[in-house]
């Protein structure tokens, strides 16, 4: 037989399978799982690394068609290679606008927007988050908790704005919003386009009616778990 060094996963599927002699040490009772091992190791280990050079080329190409901008300010620039305003880079970030779109007039929110994004240093999360799924690129969960990952990104950087604005700035945040619903951000920077665009404006616009009701639920389940402490013997 073949000794194996193996997780409680794989202990338990042989068990399973009654496909193991002995199990300290492991030692498998065919061949024929043994290659299936062997082969499953050899293929998740291929195309991970695949997906890994596949996403550092494709990320040093985007980075070096975003070099080519023009300095506006600070770490603020603007190119006509993109047309949503997003954060590139990591140690170094630069907040990049579009060139040929109209943005002055929704300039100071959307520079609020990306610098939130470095302040929380969005993009660091965001390429380790990525590295997890390449490793992990059989686990179909991963590739939809990515999804979700990013957008909640936004919802998370939109709620951060929305505490120290008050309604007009709310509806003028919107309206920047709005502006660049069509558009396609990159997966390698924030951006100001990212996650559902239309969910966002509704939950701008309603900030103020949803986080009186959130603080009077939160009140409430805290007063019904005290008296359930307390009541209790």
């Amino acid at each position: 037989g073949k000794e194996l060094d193996t997780s409680t996963t794989a202990l338990s599927y042989t068990n399973f399978m009654q496909e193991a002699n002995t199990y300290r040490p492991f030692v498998l009772n065919s061949d024929g799982v043994y290659r299936v091992y062997e082969i499953g190791s050899v293929v998740w280990i291929t195309v991970s690394l695949i997906l890994l050079l596949s996403y550092c080329l494709m990320y040093f190409l985007t980075m070096k068609e975003l070099r080519k901008t023009i300095h506006i300010k600070e770490n603020i620039y603007e190119s006509q290679s993109v047309n949503v305003p997003m954060v590139v880079g990591i140690i170094k970030p630069r907040i990049i606008l579009p060139r040929d779109r109209n943005v002055e007039e929704h300039i100071k929110h959307l520079i609020a927007h990306e610098k939130e994004h470095i302040k929380h240093r969005d993009n660091l999360w965001r390429l380790l988050a990525i590295f997890i799924c390449c490793i992990h690129w059989f686990n179909p969960f991963v590739w939809i908790t990515l999804r979700y990952f990013f957008i909640d990104m936004e919802y998370a950087c939109d709620e951060r704005l929305l505490r120290n604005y008050d309604t007009k700035e709310r509806t003028e945040y919107a309206a920047a919003l709005l502006a660049f619903t069509k558009t396609d951000p990159t997966i390698y920077a924030a951006s100001f386009g990212g996650g559902n665009v239309k969910i966002r404006i509704k939950q701008i616009l309603d900030y103020r009616r949803f986080s009186i009701i959130a603080s009077i639920l939160f009140v409430l389940l805290f007063m019904v778990i005290a008296i359930l402490a307390l009541s209790n013997k």
